[in-house]
């Protein structure tokens, strides 16, 4: 019994390590296994207000912001995205006077690649 226990625990603790191998910067409102993107649908309208986005999408991982010539704030707010087991979008979202304006998609990210593709 007690050998089996021994194998057991590190069996365990290697699949939970694993398990995490997604970067700590994606929330859960971030990940999409369907191959499509989490910021679809009801998530992300035109003209909806900064402070709606983040409460249905999360906390960006970074921002960047500037007053333009009439006064008028302009924000950005950069969210990854995992998109799959394979990939993480790197997406903007444009905000001005608190309310969304555009959305674009950045570059993508391999997460996982073959010896290969490293040197391409």
């Amino acid at each position: 019994m007690r050998l089996k226990n021994m194998l057991i625990v590190p069996l365990l603790a290697g699949m939970l390590g694993f398990s995490g191998c997604a970067p700590g910067i994606l929330s859960k409102n971030q990940t999409s296994t369907a191959g499509q993107s989490a910021f679809t649908g009801e998530k992300v309208r035109p003209g909806m207000s900064r402070r709606e986005f983040i409460a249905k999408n999360g906390e960006p991982y970074k921002t960047a912001f500037r007053t333009e010539s009439d006064g008028t704030l302009y924000e950005i707010l950069y969210y990854k995205e995992r998109l799959g087991l394979w990939y993480i979008l790197n997406m903007a979202f444009h905000f001005r006077d608190g309310k969304l304006i555009a959305q674009e998609q950045l570059d993508e990210e391999l997460l996982y690649q073959n010896e290969e593709n490293k040197s391409k």
